[in-house]
């Protein structure tokens, strides 16, 4: 006959067996740890991402950015055609002294901006027409009043829990 030790002991041996088949948490837990690894076995690294050269201005070039956006180029125009960023080029023209623009949305843009919308097209359409960004447009149209369209595509309605 088995002692109680006996039994006891065999019966939580028992237990541990049934809970690590059961539980199903080897391969699972052996998975997860080897996703970070490589097929070696080392850990991987993230590659960095490729960063743009850095592009440095001549005082030439800087003078031709600040000539050209005084002749109507817009930052973001001047950013492209330099390989540099739109806050670069502010920065340069901040340096030069050259005053820049700001786009308004004084009383005669906004009315423009009703009207286009007004006519069928989209805050980005209006943006791009008036050379500014569509969350402008979207805050003209609304200090005048006027509610955006819903957006194609997507319920105005909202969601009810059963």
């Amino acid at each position: 006959m088995l002692s109680d030790a006996e039994v006891h002991g065999s019966n939580v041996r028992t237990m541990v067996e049934l809970s690590a088949t059961l539980s199903n948490r080897g391969p699972l837990v052996e998975r997860l740890s080897s996703l970070g690894k490589s097929k070696t076995g080392r850990r991987r690294t993230p590659r960095p991402t490729p960063r743009k050269p850095l592009v440095r201005l001549n005082l030439e070039e800087v003078q031709d950015l600040a000539a050209a956006y005084e002749a109507g180029e817009s930052m973001k125009e001047l950013a492209e055609r330099f390989g540099i960023s739109r806050w670069t080029v502010a920065d340069h023209l901040k340096r030069t002294g050259t005053s820049t623009r700001h786009r308004v949305m004084n009383e005669a843009r906004i009315a423009k901006c009703v009207e286009l919308y007004a006519a069928g097209l989209s805050l980005v359409s209006v943006g791009e027409e008036l050379r500014v960004g569509g969350a402008t447009v979207r805050r003209a149209l609304l200090g005048a009043g006027i509610a955006p369209r819903p957006r194609l595509g997507f319920s105005s309605a909202s969601k009810t829990s059963p």
